[in-house]
């Protein structure tokens, strides 16, 4: 385009076009380098600021982390919706398989959080979040028993998740 001209509409939409591949190519190149770095031995536990840190999750993450190997990411999303701890794919790092909610001080100023909670848990199981619920009490009198639960859940979605793509696979094989 000459200088001092106004760009028309089909300019702009080659433009958009030119800049979505783009943007699709850093992203392809940044998902792969994110796979070639995650290999199965790390694990890792990433931390987000919070206005209401829980040292229970983070400490729930890194045990995870260092003994079955299960990254995560402590306070996933934003602060009236935060999922505490989310997860993470054993295979697709940037997914997540599983989000944990646990009690704690994150409503504590709400006038009911009880009722609060309930109605972040709806929204969240609404956009496709497969949640576990886990109650701090309970987990200190039997941590292994907890986390065994954890772990027993996460690999329920992983494999109805193989199941799944194994029936795709299949569906698209007989066509």
């Amino acid at each position: 385009m000459l200088a001092g001209q106004v760009p028309g509409g089909g300019w702009l939409l080659f433009a958009y076009l030119a800049y979505a591949e783009q943007m699709a190519e850093a992203y392809e190149a940044a998902h792969h380098q994110i796979a070639d770095s995650a290999g199965p031995s790390q694990a890792g536990v990433h931390i987000a600021a919070s206005a209401s840190p829980s040292a229970f999750a983070a400490s729930l993450a890194r045990t995870l982390a260092e003994r079955h190997n299960v990254g995560s990411t402590v306070y996933w999303g934003n602060e009236g919706f935060c999922i505490d701890l989310a997860l993470h794919h054993p295979r697709r790092r940037e997914d997540v398989t599983l989000g944990i909610l646990c009690d704690g001080v994150r409503f504590a100023q709400a006038e009911d959080p009880v009722e609060w909670d309930i109605f972040r848990t709806g929204i969240l199981e609404c956009q496709g979040w497969r949640l576990h619920r886990l109650w701090s009490p309970d987990f200190f009198r039997d941590p292994d028993g907890n986390t065994r639960k954890l772990l027993r859940e996460m690999k329920e979605f992983l494999k109805q998740e193989e199941q799944a793509e194994a029936m795709v696979k299949s569906a698209g094989a007989e066509e």
